[in-house]
Parts: structure tokens; C-alpha cells; sequence
């Protein structure tokens, strides 16, 4: 055993000599490998970080979210719906509801007035997800069904705060100028559910009718009994719809319940882009790996000379195979080590430049996942890379290499079909990276250009949630936003002002049911759920949004009228394909058994995110029905970011203890929006052009090298006088045919990926030949380049001096 060890430490001398002796071929493979290793890593560390890591619940991926469908449209449940499908379907340990996470809280009494982000959320849901307060415990079960004010302090809050003391348990908080909120525990350091919240409230705000089951204001958490799949509870949930719409037609008649996996809520969208973002990058690896086997060939075939000496000394085949082997690992291990570097610097790049919004879960480093994933893909890629060279090498012929000189060799049939198969291959994977890069990065402009239904330009948004307990008047309410909009007005460098309750990509999903006077039951029961919102009498005419039809609010909206609504297109040709809206009458949940007439149809706009369907939208005026909750809005003349201290001061002259939050930009949201296609269309080419430049290498070091091999078939053909016009279009027109195969065949698979990755694509097709044609021209000009100077050098060569060498 020592004799083997011994063997081995003498190989791995002898392979470092040997790579060091030729340290400039070692950096170049070195250097190459790093880039294409590194550009995995920091690709894997954002699948790891983000796919492959787990949620942090125990057993997270028993955990769903549970919606009702009715309409083709998502919706919440009520909590009798939660009560029967846990007994009818028998698949849950337990099933919890919360609110959507965008309500909040105004916390005063610690100086300046803090909004603080908070859930309503039944009892269970910590031990739905498994996690228990660090100190202290949860309300009463009671907490759920009757008005209360309980609170679990999130972490952040606690420190920030009591700064950790324990004095926080059972004490009573001011929460929207009412100080009867009890604070029953805290919760651990990073729990964070759904993202962004501070502090968790029960749902019971008011006396819950806990029978009444058209009341569907909350999402289900549920957690699977282990072994139960996502289709098995689908299945279930099917069979429970069914049998509450037989049992309960006023209520449960074509209501249906949709489950998902609860990490598919985070990462959902994610998945295509990072897949394929991994597919771009092995695609570089591999055009890095060509690069690679191409210099060690070229390596291969110099130290002929040498491996012949020691094939004549006694070495045997396999050793010869054996050391090839070991300095190909050791190039792979030093290009893994200067590969890590590489991700390390591209991940905290990439941070820098995306400035991502991830939930706090996700961790996107450099650990012990990606390091193993780092060795195996170098160790893979010094195994493809060995085994050519390897055999060249172990096929050394004693007499041949002994007996020719390497000037005189030229390119052997073997040889020559390698190089071929390299440049079409390189060229080939070149083609498909530049066209899939193409297509992402036009589809992402597309993004950029997509018309919303709303002008974004210089528009500064941010929130105000009046607490209940000081404005617990309509007419408080009213009066608030009245003399918030004057102050707003006044303000040097604003032009216009408007509110509304749920903003386009706001985050707010407030559903409601609707009826029209006309339907019958079993009509109303099949109408969607819609997306309502209170916005200002002069938010259309601010946000750029135009009348299809009827008018906007006016003055003529007036509180003790009849209450108006405005609905956009899409509903308008979904309730009254044939006929005209306005003057139709509609009643929306939550406005009593009240008559709303329809006054106007909007144009549609895009509300969850850029370019996606807009959704059943009808729009209340702010001044008939006054929301605490609103969205300001305000249109700058300049840049909008200059106004946000003077807004928040202007918001504080009305209300000294109300706060504002969440400031930001649209033009940051609509960014915030589309960040998935930014990363993947700027990376992708990234990696294209990356591998563009590996092939423009490749093919130079590969006719280069052919046309240093064929020099002394050149200078014969020159010096028995032929034309060196011939001799150049001869040279061109063998790296055309190659460059061309490769170019064909990676067109091919370019338009299958393409028809691959058509559903992520935004207003592109997958054959626009506009990208097909700048790819192609682009990949010939590199090729040419790559043979004009090579070619050069070989017709500058005298064929005097040429002879007289061999």
C-alpha cells in the first residue's frame, strides 16, 4: 500500500513539473475552465437558493395554499368552507387562514408614527407551520370567533423596539390610536410568513359569523397528512365542492377550491428562467470544454517526441494514458478553485445589479452545496477533456515520432476530421446560446414597451391606512384624504394628485362576488369574483387611463346618491356582451344589498404585473365610499424620488400620528415586476456572447493551427506557381463548409428551444427572423475574422524558406 501511495505522490510530481514546464498552455485551460465552472456555480447557487431550498417548516412541502374558484376566477374561503374540508376530505392534519399580509397597523407612542405590516390569521397558523413562540404563546381559542385585539410580535419588532426584554409579554400596545392591543408572545428570530410582516393579529376584528358561509375573506394554510400528493387533494377537494354545492346551493353552488403547493407561491415563476439560465451555461462549459480539448490535442501532438523517448524507456500504454489523465485533473482542480472565486464575485455582482427583493428563506451563496456541485462539474469536465488528448497520446507510435519532425507532419485524416467536428460543433452551440439570448432579450424589451392601460412616467406612489379607532366616521375619513390632496397639491414640483385602494401591481388582491338584477340565482352563483377598487374622482383623468365609455366620477357622485361605479372593459363585455353598460345597474359584496349604476367602462390595465390579462376590475368613487386603506399617487414634474420627505411631512401636517409607507417609484414596480425576464434575457446573453468569444477562439486556434500544419503543402503549391488568390479562397472556402454545417445544424435546434421557451416569451416570435439573420451574420463575421489572419501568414511565407527547412 505505501508503494502505491508513493506511485501515485511521483505521478502527481511529475504532472505539476509537466503543467508548470508549460505554464502558459496550463493558464489558458486553467483560466477557461474557471470562467465556464464559475458561470455554473453562480447559476446553481440561484437553483439552490431558491428551487432546491426547502421552506423553513418542518416537512414544508406538505403545506398548501387552498383558494375558491368561481368564474374562472381565484378567490378566498370562509371559514365554514375550512371547517368541512377538513372533515370531508380527511387528508388534512390541519388547516389554518390568514389575510393577504397587506394590511398594517399604526403604532404610536414610540416617537414618530409607524405603520407596522401585519396578518390576520386564525390561531393555528404557527402550529400549522410548525412554529412555536420563542416566549410567551398565542390568543385564546375564542380569539377567533369574537372582536378582540390580540397580537404575536414578529422578532424584528420585539428587538427593535423593547429592545428583547421580556416586558413586552402581556403588554398593551397603541395600534391605530386605540391602546387596547395585548401582546400574548414573539415569535423566532427569521420567521417571516408570508414576507414582510411584523406582527400577527387575530382575524376576529369584529364578531365573526363563523356559519355564514358567503363570507370568503381569507386564503386556507393547510399541512397534508404525509404521503397524501398534491393530485390526491386536488381530487379531494373536487369531490368536497361538489357535495357542498348539492348540500348548500345558496351559498357553495359553482364555487370550486384550488390547491397549491405553498413554495410554489415563491418560486412558481422562477423555475423556466433559472432551468434555463442552467441549460445557457453547461452550453458555455461545453463550448469551453472544445476549446480545451483542441489545445491539449495540439499538446498532445508536440510532446509526441517525449512520450515516444518514454515509451522507449519501458513506460507502458496505460501509463502513458494514466498521466494524461492525472494533468488533466489537476488543470480541473485548479480551474475549481479559481472557479469559486469567480462565483463568489458573479453572485454578489449580480446582488448588486438586481437588487433583489427574495423572500428572507432564500440564501444565495457560495456553501457546501455549491462548492460539491463546483468539484463535480470540474472533475466532469476534466474527464471530457482527458479522454481525447489521452488517446492521442497512448496511440504514439515510438518509430514515427522518432523518426519525423513535426514540421513535416501535416494533418492526418483522424486529425483533420476532429477539427472539423470541433468547429462544427462549436459553432453549432454558439448559434443556439445567440439566438435563445435573441429572443429573451427582445421579449424583455417588449416588457419595457408593454402598454399597461396607465402612463407610469414620473409617478410616486405610496400607502396610508387610517386606523379605525381615529377615524371611525365616514365623514373622518373623507375629510383626511380631502386635506391630504390639498397639502399634496401644494407641494413645489407636484402636478397631480389621486388615490386608489388597490394599485396596479400594488400586491392587493380584494375579490368580490357581483350580481345584476336581471339573473337568476344559478346566473349569479356562475358570475367571476372582480377586483374592487376606490380610487379619486380624478384618477383616470391623472393616471392616463381612458373613458371606453360614459364618463368618469364627478362632482355629481355625491355621498347621499345613488353610488356609481366604473367598470373596465373586460367585465363590461363579460356581463353585457350585447348591449351598452352604462346605466346597467350591479350590487358588489361588502356594499350592503345597495344598487350601484354603472357610469362608465374604463380601458383595461394591467394590475398584477406587466403584460400579464387585466383582470374584472369595478371602481368605487373614494368621495361616495371613503377606504381607510388608499394608495397616494403623485405626478411629479421632475424626478419623483425628490418628493418623498416633503410628502411624508405634508401627510404628517394632517395627521400627526399617521403614517405613511412603503414609498416607491412606479417606474421601481414595474422594474420589480419583470426583474425574472431581466435576469435571464441580460444573462443569457451574457453567457452568449461569452461563448461567442470561446468560439471565435476555438475556430481561430483550430484553422490556425491547420493552416500551420498545411504550410508546407502551401509553399509547394506557391512555389510551383499557384495563383495565392486560389490558395486563400481554398482556405476560406474549407473553414466556410465547416462553420456553415455548424451553423445549420445549431439553427435546428435553436427552433426547437424555441418552441420550448415560447411561453416565456412577450410579444416575440420564436422565428423572428430579424434575430435568426443578426445571429447568423454575427457568427460568420466571427469566423471570418478567425481565418483572415492565419491565412495571411501562411501566404506570406516563402517557399524557399519553407523547402529549405525540411
Amino acid at each position: 500500500m505505501n508503494f502505491g501511495i508513493l506511485n501515485i505522490w511521483s505521478q502527481l510530481r511529475i504532472a505539476s513539473r509537466s503543467l508548470i514546464k508549460r505554464w502558459r498552455t496550463s493558464l489558458v485551460v486553467v483560466i477557461t475552465l474557471a470562467l465556464g465552472i464559475g458561470a455554473n456555480a453562480v447559476i446553481f447557487s440561484f437553483i439552490q437558493g431558491i428551487l432546491l431550498q426547502s421552506l423553513p417548516y418542518p416537512d414544508a412541502e406538505q403545506l398548501v395554499r387552498i383558494e375558491s374558484l368561481r368564474g374562472g376566477e381565484s378567490g378566498r374561503i370562509s371559514l365554514k368552507d375550512v371547517d368541512d374540508l377538513k372533515v370531508r376530505t380527511g387528508l388534512f392534519q390541519d388547516i389554518a387562514v390568514h389575510s393577504d399580509g397587506d394590511s398594517g397597523y399604526n403604532l404610536s407612542g414610540y416617537g414618530q408614527p409607524e405603520e407596522i405590516p401585519a396578518l390576520l390569521s386564525s390561531r393555528n397558523l404557527f402550529s400549522v407551520l410548525g412554529v412555536d413562540q420563542s416566549h410567551g404563546g398565542v390568543w385564546p381559542e375564542e380569539g377567533d370567533r369574537l372582536r378582540n385585539h390580540s397580537v404575536v410580535l414578529g422578532h424584528a419588532l420585539w428587538q427593535r423596539h423593547w429592545g428583547g426584554s421580556l416586558d413586552a409579554i402581556d403588554a398593551t400596545l397603541t395600534l391605530d390610536g386605540a391602546d387596547l392591543y395585548r401582546v400574548y408572545g414573539v415569535m423566532p428570530p427569521g420567521f417571516d410568513f408570508p414576507g414582510g410582516v411584523d406582527m400577527y393579529r387575530s382575524i376576529a376584528f369584529i364578531d365573526l359569523d363563523h356559519d355564514d358561509r358567503s363570507a370568503r375573506y381569507y386564503y386556507g394554510l393547510g399541512r397534508l397528512n404525509p404521503g397524501v400528493s398534491i393530485a390526491q387533494a386536488q381530487q379531494a377537494l373536487n369531490n368536497a365542492a361538489q357535495q357542498l354545492a348539492r348540500e348548500y346551493p345558496d351559498s357553495n353552488n359553482a364555487i370550486q377550491f384550488q390547491i397549491t403547493p405553498l413554495k410554489e407561491l415563491y418560486v412558481g415563476d422562477l423555475r423556466p428562467y433559472l432551468l434555463l439560465l442552467q441549460a445557457a451555461v453547461l452550453l458555455v462549459l461545453l463550448i469551453a470544454c472544445v476549446n480545451i480539448v483542441h489545445v491539449l490535442l495540439a499538446q498532445a501532438l508536440s510532446r509526441s517526441r517525449d512520450t515516444a523517448i518514454r515509451l522507449a524507456l519501458g513506460a507502458g500504454q496505460q501509463q502513458i494514458l494514466r498521466q494524461w489523465l492525472l494533468d488533466c485533473l489537476l488543470l480541473s482542480l485548479a480551474g475549481a478553485l479559481l472557479a469559486v472565486v469567480v462565483a463568489y464575485s458573479g453572485i454578489h455582482v449580480l446582488k448588486q445589479l438586481l437588487v433583489l427583493e427574495l423572500p428572507h428563506w432564500i440564501d444565495i451563496s457560495i456553501d457546501t452545496g455549491v462548492l460539491l456541485f463546483t468539484l463535480a462539474t470540474a472533475l466532469l469536465a476534466g474527464l471530457l477533456t482527458a479522454v481525447a488528448p489521452a488517446r492521442q497520446a497512448s496511440k504514439t507510435s515510438l518509430f514515427g515520432s522518432m523518426g519525423s519532425s513535426s514540421r513535416s507532419q501535416g494533418p492526418g485524416q483522424g486529425q483533420q476530421h476532429r477539427h472539423r467536428l470541433m468547429v462544427v460543433t462549436q459553432t453549432g452551440l454558439s448559434i443556439l446560446l445567440l439566438i435563445t439570448a435573441g429572443l429573451l432579450v427582445k421579449s424583455f424589451q417588449e416588457l419595457e414597451r408593454a402598454d399597461m392601460g396607465f402612463d407610469p412616467q414620473n409617478l410616486l406612489t405610496f400607502r396610508v391606512n387610517l386606523g379605525w379607532f381615529a377615524y371611525d366616521e365616514v365623514e373622518e375619513t373623507r375629510n383626511y384624504f380631502t386635506q391630504l390632496e390639498q397639502r399634496l397639491r401644494s407641494l413645489p414640483g407636484v402636478s397631480d394628485v389621486a388615490f386608489n385602494s388597490n394599485l396596479p401591481l400594488g400586491g392587493i388582491n380584494e375579490k368580490r362576488t357581483i350580481a345584476l338584477p336581471d339573473q337568476s340565482d344559478a346566473q349569479r352563483d356562475n358570475n367571476p369574483f372582480i377586483n374592487i377598487k376606490t380610487v379619486s374622482n380624478d384618477y383616470f383623468r391623472m393616471m392616463g387611463i381612458g373613458m371606453y365609455a360614459g364618463r368618469s366620477f364627478d362632482a355629481t357622485d355625491q355621498p347621499d346618491g345613488v353610488g356609481s361605479v366604473i367598470v373596465n372593459r373586460r367585465l363590461a363585455q363579460t356581463l353585457w356582451p350585447d348591449r351598452n353598460p352604462i346605466g346597467e345597474q350591479l350590487n358588489v359584496s361588502g356594499f350592503d344589498d345597495a344598487w350601484l349604476e354603472v357610469v362608465g367602462v374604463a380601458n383595461d390595465v394591467s394590475q398584477t404585473g406587466v403584460g400579464a390579462r387585466p383582470e374584472l376590475d369595478v371602481y368605487v368613487s373614494q368621495y361616495q365610499f371613503p377606504d381607510h386603506n388608499a394608495f397616494v399617487l403623485l405626478r411629479a414634474q421632475t424626478d419623483p424620488q425628490t418628493l418623498m420627505a416633503a410628502a411624508n411631512q405634508a401627510a404628517l401636517s394632517v395627521d400627526p400620528d399617521q403614517s405613511t409607507w412603503q414609498p416607491i417609484v412606479m417606474s421601481s414596480r414595474i422594474s420589480n415586476a419583470i426583474w425574472q425576464e431581466r435576469l435571464a434575457s441580460r444573462l443569457v446573453m451574457v453567457f452568449a456572447l461569452l461563448a461567442a468569444l470561446l468560439t471565435a477562439i476555438g475556430i481561430y486556434g483550430v484553422l490556425a493551427g491547420n493552416v500551420r500544419q498545411r504550410q508546407r503543402e502551401i509553399a509547394v503549391r506557391l512555389a510551383i506557381g499557384a495563383p495565392p488568390m486560389s490558395l486563400l479562397q481554398a482556405v476560406f472556402g474549407d473553414a466556410l463548409r465547416m462553420v456553415v454545417v455548424g451553423l445549420l445544424i445549431g439553427l435546428g435546434a435553436a427552433v426547437l428551444v424555441a418552441q420550448l421557451i415560447k411561453n416565456l416569451l412577450y410579444q416575440t416570435s420564436p422565428l423572428d427572423p430579424l434575430i435568426l439573420i443578426m445571429a447568423l451574420m454575427f457568427l460568420l463575421v466571427v469566423a471570418l475574422l478567425s481565418v483572415w489572419a492565419p491565412a495571411r501568414l501562411a501566404l506570406r511565407t516563402e517557399p524557399a524558406l519553407m523547402l529549405r527547412q525540411e
